[in-house]
């Protein structure tokens, strides 16, 4: 029995393309840092379609979870778009820890726990 696929959901063969054969985490990474905020938020929604993949989570785990910590802001952003960016990050962040205690951990040591309680604080 086949299982419909939601009209957000990347086929594996499309995201294990994309991930392994393409090297796209590294055309992803670089995607991260640009200057211009549309190209930054089209990479982080990449990411988050990625990571509903559970086969995915722990390969954009090891290579990308320092990279998610940097990106998220240090207080919550002022710009829609900025704000639309950082929160695709948590939510990225919450698919790669929701199963794995490993990558939880690898969270917490990249400083990404910290990063998450001052965006809260800095929203009171």
């Amino acid at each position: 029995m086949s299982k419909k696929l939601r009209s957000w959901q990347i086929p594996y063969s499309v995201a294990q393309t994309i991930v392994q054969k393409e090297n796209g985490l590294q055309h992803i990474r670089n995607m991260l840092f640009v200057n211009d905020p549309g190209v930054k938020r089209t990479s982080v929604s990449l990411l988050r379609n990625l990571s509903r993949n559970s086969s995915m989570q722990n390969e954009i785990a090891k290579e990308l979870m320092a990279d998610l910590v940097r990106a998220l802001p240090d207080h919550v952003p002022d710009s829609n778009i900025a704000m639309e960016t950082s929160a695709s990050i948590c939510y990225i962040l919450n698919n790669l820890i929701c199963n794995s205690s490993a990558n939880a951990k690898m969270l917490l040591q990249h400083g990404g726990i910290r990063k998450l309680v001052d965006i809260s604080n800095s929203d009171r």
